[in-house]
């Protein structure tokens, strides 16, 4: 049995990065009052400001966004992502207290929302209230679903929404807990899917890496997902897991040969595949990474950095790792200007 998915932090990633495809598939008759041509802008700093852990510790995957109506005015909606396995009895309060907290703190309208994606298909909470002695208290905001939007996702071939898959994968993925073989069989007909898919190559990227975060299998399945995969890559290339374990063989056989021909070529060897690594996966890298790496002459640091570099899922992630390895007195963490290379790798052309 492969081990949980980690479902908050693969669904964030993508509500972040495709925020108006999230309401138009989610939220159509809230998405059309928002104005599009308008930049909306994600306010974390704010949230984290009035969202504090409850006592159980538990994160979840809620976004503070503010937007514009058509209608020319501003408005902050909080979209909760209740991205759990299990009811939550807690859920309609929690909700009131995050929209009041907004409110009080910065007196902005706001909406919100909610995404329940657990397996009950009765638990449907869209409101909180209580009363004592004629005060009376209701609360109610829009919920979706996410069980019931199977319907949308049957032909995900034919699809122009990328949280068509995400739906699907989800789904498919709390299902088929317990059962390889079955998650197998859906992960390769979403995969199948996107290689079929209308999407431009970085939603295709994007949503590769959604499937390998969500729909975790044991390694002799993940052996024969990859197997599939390699029959589809002849078109296209896609960092994710099936390139991810190939570049894991590529590193055993770069150490064997570092090794062989010497301490120094292994390291000059490991470098090389590091920054072709981060290139194909991020383009832009900042040059503060590219002097830290060029610091590092320790062959097994370089060795684990090529590995981060292939599953890390942002290049702030990435980064994070580099500054525990060349430690504080090389700090990395500060933003910088981004290095643009001047070769970048080749890659195959889609037929």
């Amino acid at each position: 049995m492969a081990k949980r998915a980690d479902y908050d932090s693969p669904w964030k990633d993508l509500v972040e990065k495709y925020f108006q495809q999230f309401m138009e598939f989610f939220f159509p008759e809230i998405a059309v009052s928002i104005d599009w041509q308008k930049k909306y802008e994600f306010l974390d700093k704010e949230f984290q400001k009035i969202a504090v852990e409850g006592v159980t510790g538990r994160r979840y995957a809620d976004k503070l966004v503010k937007v514009n109506e058509l209608t020319g005015q501003e408005a902050w909606v909080l979209v909760h992502l209740e991205i759990q396995g299990q009811e939550d009895s807690d859920l309609a309060r929690r909700m009131l207290v995050y929209h009041y907290r907004i409110f009080d703190r910065y007196q902005k309208k706001i909406a919100s929302l909610a995404l329940l994606a657990d397996k009950n298909k009765e638990w449907r909470p869209q409101e909180y209230c209580h009363e004592l002695w004629g005060c009376e208290l209701n609360f109610r905001f829009p919920m979706v679903k996410l069980l019931d939007f199977a319907n949308k996702v049957e032909d995900l071939e034919n699809s122009q929404n990328p949280f068509a898959i995400a739906a699907f994968a989800h789904m498919k993925t709390m299902e088929t807990i317990g059962n390889d073989a079955k998650r197998l069989e859906f992960k390769t007909y979403a995969a199948r899917a996107l290689y079929k898919a209308k999407f431009d190559r970085q939603t295709i990227m994007e949503l590769f890496r959604f499937l390998d975060w969500i729909m975790t299998l044991p390694a002799d399945y993940e052996n024969a997902y990859t197997e599939t995969l390699n029959e589809l890559e002849e078109n296209m290339r896609y960092v994710t897991t099936f390139e991810r374990r190939g570049i894991a063989k590529g590193i055993e056989k770069g150490i064997e040969k570092g090794i062989e021909k010497g301490l120094e070529e292994g390291i000059a060897s490991h470098k090389a595949s590091l920054n072709t690594i981060l290139q194909l996966r991020f383009e832009r890298i900042p040059t503060r990474i590219n002097s830290a790496i060029e610091n590092i002459n320790d062959l097994e640091a370089l060795k684990n950095l090529v590995i981060n570099a292939a599953v890390a899922e942002s290049i702030e992630v990435f980064q994070d790792y580099l500054g525990s390895v060349v430690g504080p007195a090389n700090k990395v963490s500060e933003p910088v200007a981004a290095y643009v290379p001047t070769r970048k790798p080749r890659t195959k052309k889609r037929s």
